[in-house]
């Protein structure tokens, strides 16, 4: 099995999975077409329009498709008074959507349609799903086709539309529920091939040695190691790598119990400074964060808005606005890099004459207009999807924003940018 072939186990994070949400008008049949789906009772089911006020989450595995999360989001067209925030969420789920299954309730679809010019937009593939197709005569068949022309008028890039009824589906086979899993089989496949390529790829290979340096900083947590470092270790032990695993201060000596200098020494982004001046002739360096970037977002953007705005001397204007985003969620603790290192070795490259944003989890500035720079953590936590549509943003708007990531930032500005290594592309 190639490097392309494989696929994340059944115990994926959420960032590995494919992610298929649903839209559709409110009390349009969204919670039904989840629970089909998904096998269970995992939305609430009410004839009572907005019972879902928030996105509804579902993780699992589909045979010959792999691990999957759905989400059921709640409905457009909202005029409630709960309206605007359930249109925000709804938002936030296109942005992260490798795949939508856009629900058609009745025969007014401006609303519809509307919504698949977004998703076109976001160049996510749109599978329409024709709801309760039991109420129509002839089961939903002309209104599909209806739905396919005006889908077409409008431009809107789609699969053929598939109607669902989730009260006869079981009844009939489950028709419908199996053709929606026919197309994201077929659509998922391509998905997750672009989405999960391999964080070395380019950079060692079978019979390799590679020296993880991983500092037990306040910041890792207690009798784990953090999620980049496990996913890197699995790769390499998938690629048949020798691994050793030291410490910052152990570096040193686990060199020098070495016959050979190791192939690849992947570290930790914050420790570059001490790690850079051991690396032995011949061997390259990266880091965890470096090998994200590349996986999860647009690495040739990042590298260039490095060298434009970190590495010139006039690179950050007076008062300028810097937006550091965490996937993660989290305490800051004395050590964070987002909330901490990163502003100390900003100020020290520019002084201390600019404002810093912080957001984390799926939070992201609604207007990029006055911002001047974007470093964005490694993600390990999100999809590609979500982080390119972030880099979509910054590259987009009326005024392009220069956007890296934590490792790319903190290698320029330590110095060391040209002597780090990069997957190939």
């Amino acid at each position: 099995m190639s490097e392309q072939e494989k696929v994340p186990s059944l115990t994926a994070t959420k960032g590995r999975r494919l992610t298929v949400a649903i839209f559709g008008r409110v009390n349009a049949g969204k919670s039904s077409l989840m629970n089909l789906l998904t096998g269970r009772q995992q939305s609430i089911v009410s004839a009572t329009p907005g019972t879902t006020t928030d996105s509804v989450e579902k993780a699992m595995e589909l045979l010959d498709i792999g691990p999957v999360l759905f989400i059921d989001t709640p409905g457009i067209a909202d005029d409630t008074e709960l309206g605007s925030l359930r249109r925000q969420s709804t938002e936030q789920s296109i942005s992260r959507a490798d795949i939508a299954l856009l629900l058609f309730s009745g025969w007014e679809t401006a609303e519809e349609l509307k919504l698949a010019g977004r998703l076109a937009a976001a160049d996510t593939p749109v599978i329409p799903v024709i709801s309760r197709a039991d109420t129509y005569a002839d089961g939903g068949s002309h209104f599909a086709a209806v739905v396919h022309e005006r889908l077409s008028e409008a431009h809107s890039p789609h699969e053929a539309p598939v109607p669902v009824s989730s009260r006869d589906d079981e009844k009939a086979g489950y028709p419908g529920r199996d053709a929606i899993f026919t197309a994201l089989k077929t659509i998922g496949t391509a998905v997750m091939t672009r989405s999960n390529l391999p964080l070395t790829r380019g950079l060692c290979e079978t019979g390799d040695t590679v020296l993880l340096v991983m500092p037990q900083d306040k910041e890792a947590p207690v009798g784990r190691l953090i999620l980049p470092q496990v996913e890197t270790i699995r790769e390499l032990l998938d690629k048949d790598v020798t691994i050793i695993s030291t410490t910052a201060e152990g570096l040193p000596r686990s060199l020098a119990a070495l016959k050979e200098p190791p192939k690849l020494i992947i570290t930790d982004s914050q420790v570059f400074s001490v790690v850079r001046p051991q690396v032995p002739v011949g061997t390259m360096l990266t880091s965890f964060s470096i090998l994200f970037a590349a996986q999860k977002g647009d690495l040739s953007y990042f590298i260039q808005s490095a060298r434009k705005v970190l590495l010139a001397k006039d690179g950050l204007r007076k008062g300028a606005r810097i937006v550091i985003a965490e996937a993660c969620a989290h305490v800051p603790v004395n050590e964070d890099i987002g909330r901490v290192k990163l502003p100390k070795l900003l100020a020290k490259r520019f002084g201390s004459e600019f404002t810093v944003e912080f957001v984390n989890g799926r939070d992201f500035p609604d207007s990029l207009a006055d911002c001047d720079l974007i470093i964005h953590c490694g993600a390990c936590m999100f999809n590609r999807k979500l982080v390119m549509s972030r880099v979509a943003m910054a590259k987009n708007g009326p005024r392009p924003v220069p956007m890296t990531n934590y490792g790319i930032a903190i290698a320029a500005l330590t110095g060391i940018l040209d002597d780090v290594v990069f997957p190939a592309d």
